[in-house]
């Protein structure tokens, strides 16, 4: 099924009220899975960066030396709170760095 403007709107509000809490945000949109929304979120993400002159421009970059030591250091400080590391990397999602430790 495809994605609405009216559902990815819902998703950014739910972000900007929630953070990344998939299963509530996912809770507002009947038959969304919290991982299809969570999906759908990095999209929407990238479809802005490319728009922007972003990092990538929305393809996949390497991770950089830099970028593991502040997952390091933030698994160090915060444990697995991911979303709270991902604020430390911008461009980089909560699930990509999550994947990366």
């Amino acid at each position: 099924k495809e994605w609405s403007p009216h559902e990815d709107e819902l998703i950014r509000r739910g972000v900007e009220q929630l953070g990344c809490r998939w299963r509530v945000i996912a809770a507002q949109l009947p038959g969304r899975s919290d991982d299809a929304v969570r999906n759908r979120w990095s999209r929407l993400q990238d479809t802005a960066k490319s728009r922007t002159g972003g990092r990538d421009g929305g393809e996949r970059s390497s991770w950089t030396r830099a970028e593991d030591d502040v997952i390091v250091q933030g698994v160090s400080e915060l444990g697995h709170k991911w979303f709270e590391i991902a604020r430390r990397l911008p461009g980089r999602t909560d699930h990509a760095i999550r994947n990366r430790w």
